[in-house]
């Protein structure tokens, strides 16, 4: 079998992968997955941030969080793209960061699988911010 011909490859999502947060799977288009809901669970707002008012914002901010996981999900490297809409809230990105690391410390993974078995893998999700 191809995964354990190659233990060291790191699998991506274009390998047909499938990963799951707490056995369900991600929404990539909006906040209402349960990753979303345990991030903004003990998540504080900075004072001062603005919230994104469709008025005038054609897109919510969000932030693009990109794992590599092992095997058994322990994050190995972690790194963020953030796409804030609003330029006064930019100033609250190294916030944001600091937050999400936080998460991720204390979150426990799923492993990504590859034709049922565990592998290494570089995964994302999005955190949606109002």
């Amino acid at each position: 079998m191809y995964v354990k011909k190659h233990p060291d490859k790191t699998f991506d999502n274009d390998e047909h992968c499938e990963w799951t947060y707490k056995g369900a799977y991600l929404s990539y288009t909006d906040d209402n997955d349960q990753l979303n809901k345990d991030f903004f669970h003990s998540f504080i707002y900075p004072e001062g941030y603005e919230n994104y008012n469709p008025s005038f914002q054609k897109y919510r901010s969000s932030t693009v969080v990109t794992l590599i996981l092992d095997q058994k999900g322990k994050v190995l490297k972690h790194q963020f793209s953030h796409r804030i809409y609003n330029d006064h809230n930019l100033k609250y990105i190294p916030y944001f960061e600091k937050e999400i690391k936080k998460f991720i410390k204390y979150t426990k993974f799923e492993p990504v699988k590859y034709s049922g078995y565990p592998v290494k893998s570089e995964t994302s999700f999005f955190i949606f911010y109002k």
